[in-house]
């Protein structure tokens, strides 16, 4: 018993000992592999050809990139970039004549200006697309904005007396005097203020309306009083379906200019849901 015992486990300490020699062998190998093939890449590069741009190369419609000891050739007109290896006037020239037969002809004065143009091109997009996306992120906050003067009924004169010096001084103590210039890119005047609510306000009604037409059926209810100023309003409310489940929303607040008897309540409504195209029979 105690033979088999001992037996047993030399054998299988032999094979643990043999199993971490074949992993560190197989390790070695792999590094081996890893070193050999840089070294294949590294003298691949030292010992292949590099060929060099000469300025007599515009003359087939191409300038360079990269670095100057690695270059790689890049089309004027198209912008395509092509591998050193094709650095040839043979190669060049047959791109010029398959993609761009009518530069065939051309002049390298022409190419110049061409490559001129295409840098002032990217130079003043460069510029144009971040004025641009500053220029919707100063609307989009001048909406939010207004939305939050008109949800608190403040006059509109308030975004630019009040609010914008506000945001001014907070952004020039939190983020320093350079962040300030683009809160001054804000719109915020009394007549863009006005402006804003009213889009939002005609959104907000065509969505409605557009609900209300989808919806199968909807019901209304009206209601006639009198404001602060003694003239007579006519509000109605519409209940519909919004994707199987009931919405309320106001949907016309009209001024009585003259009577308020029923059948002026009534011509007022109808005129609305004529001029909306709202079918009276889903009411």
């Amino acid at each position: 018993m105690d033979q088999w015992l001992k037996t047993g486990t030399i054998k299988k300490l032999d094979q643990v000992g043999e199993t971490i020699h074949l992993t560190s062998t197989s390790q070695d190998l792999t590094k081996d592999l890893v070193q050999h093939t840089e070294n294949a890449q590294s003298s691949v590069l030292q010992n292949g050809k590099k060929r060099e741009y000469i300025d007599e190369y515009v003359k087939y419609g191409f300038s360079y990139v990269g670095d100057f000891d690695y270059p790689k050739p890049k089309c004027i007109v198209c912008g395509e970039v092509l591998s050193n290896s094709c650095m040839k006037p043979s190669l060049l020239l047959r791109h010029l004549e398959t993609k761009h037969v009518d530069y065939k002809n051309k002049e390298c004065d022409f190419f110049k200006r061409l490559a001129r143009n295409n840098e002032n091109t990217l130079i003043l997009t460069s510029y144009i697309k971040p004025a641009n996306k500053d220029n919707q992120n100063a609307i989009e906050a001048s909406y939010c904005i207004s939305y939050r003067i008109a949800k608190c009924g403040k006059n509109h004169t308030i975004a630019e007396n009040l609010i914008s010096p506000c945001i001014k001084d907070t952004v020039q103590c939190m983020f320093g005097e350079e962040n300030v210039k683009k809160i001054n890119s804000i719109p915020l005047s009394n007549n863009t203020i006005s402006r804003r609510i009213q889009d939002m306000s005609e959104d907000i009604e065509l969505t409605v309306i557009d609900r209300i037409n989808k919806s199968k059926i909807f019901a209304i209810q009206v209601d006639e009083s009198t404001d602060v100023t003694n003239f007579a309003v006519l509000l109605v409310i519409a209940r519909y379906l919004n994707n199987n489940e009931i919405e309320e929303n106001v949907l016309l607040c009209h001024l009585l200019s003259e009577h308020t008897t029923g059948e002026d309540i009534f011509n007022a409504i109808d005129c609305y849901f004529k001029k909306m195209s709202i079918n009276w029979s889903n009411c």
